[in-house]
C-alpha cells in the first residue's frame, strides 16, 4: 500500500491501547484489514491521503522517501510532512525485541 500511495502515517498509540498495539504489531495487513478486525476507529489525516488511528498521543505524517530490499522485508525512509499532538497522554513503547511483547511509556 505504501508503495502505490507514497505516503504513510506513524500513530503513537497511548498506554491504554496496549492490546491494540499487541494485535497489530503481530498480525499482518497482508490478510486482514486491521481496521475492521478490531473496530479500530480511524480519521483521516490533515497533510496526506492516509488514515490514522483517532485517539493516538500524536502522530507523523510521512512521504516515502526510499525504498530498501532488506531480504525478506523492505525498508522504507520517509520525510515527515507534518507532526501533530493528539491526545497528549503517554506514549506507549515495546521495550524489548526479543521474547514475549513488553511495553514502557514515556513520561509525555
Amino acid at each position: 500500500m505504501i508503495k502505490n500511495s507514497k505516503v504513510f502515517c506513524i500513530n503513537f498509540v497511548t498506554d491504554k491501547m496496549s492490546d491494540l498495539a499487541l494485535f497489530c504489531g503481530t498480525k499482518s495487513g497482508h490478510n486482514i484489514d486491521k481496521f475492521k478486525e478490531k473496530n479500530i476507529e480511524k480519521e483521516n489525516a490533515k497533510k496526506i491521503d492516509c488514515p490514522r488511528i483517532k485517539g493516538c498521543s500524536a502522530y507523523l505524517e510521512c512521504e516515502a522517501a526510499d525504498f530498501i530490499d532488506i531480504g525478506d522485508h523492505v525498508m522504507i525512509l520517509g520525510k515527515v510532512i507534518t507532526k501533530e499532538s493528539g491526545t497528549g497522554e503517554k506514549k506507549l513503547f515495546q521495550s524489548n525485541i526479543e521474547g514475549p511483547f513488553k511495553f514502557t511509556t514515556t513520561g509525555d
